[in-house]
């Protein structure tokens, strides 16, 4: 009988010790999740408290309007990463936002390869707004209406 419980006791605690270090051992799923502009606010307050996966976050209606909403240093840049030919249209668009509204573009780029020819490195155009939480949805609002074309109807894509 002594053996018996030993048995279970120790068996308990292997399987305490088992749950306790491997309880986090499940990849996160993350789903899609879909916003309308005006429910931008939010998902930018969560990417300042740090609730979400990365950093960063980007939103898109089609693939092609797709800006990304970068945490730097605490405040907020945001980023027009030029992945397919379709995108190039708005390139000189974004420019011209920038420039009209006074903020500096940098263009970098992060090392992704484009679906088109004729670049080795996908270009990014990063607008330097330096943002809190009300300039990010603002200027992000602006950027998806008169560089895109998109309304407030508009339904986008939170993408990673």
């Amino acid at each position: 009988m002594k053996n018996v419980i030993v048995t279970v006791i120790i068996s308990v605690f292997i399987y305490s010790l088992i749950r306790y270090f491997f309880k986090g051992s499940k990849k996160r799923v993350v789903h899609p999740r879909y916003i309308n502009i005006n429910e931008l606010g939010p998902v930018i307050e969560m990417l300042f408290e740090n609730k979400l996966e990365f950093d960063f976050f980007g939103i898109t209606s089609n693939g092609i309007d797709c800006v990304y909403f970068m945490l730097e240093d605490s405040v907020i840049n945001i980023d027009f990463e030029v992945m397919s030919e379709e995108q190039i249209k708005y390139v000189d668009k974004y420019k011209v936002y920038a420039k009209s509204k006074g903020y500096e573009l940098n263009e970098t780029t992060y090392g992704n390869k484009p679906n088109y020819s004729g670049l080795k490195d996908a270009p990014v155009y990063k607008i330097l707004i330096n943002a809190d939480k009300t300039l990010a949805e603002r200027v992000g609002k602006e950027i998806q209406n008169e560089v895109f074309g998109n309304d407030l109807n508009t339904g986008f894509e939170i993408v990673p």
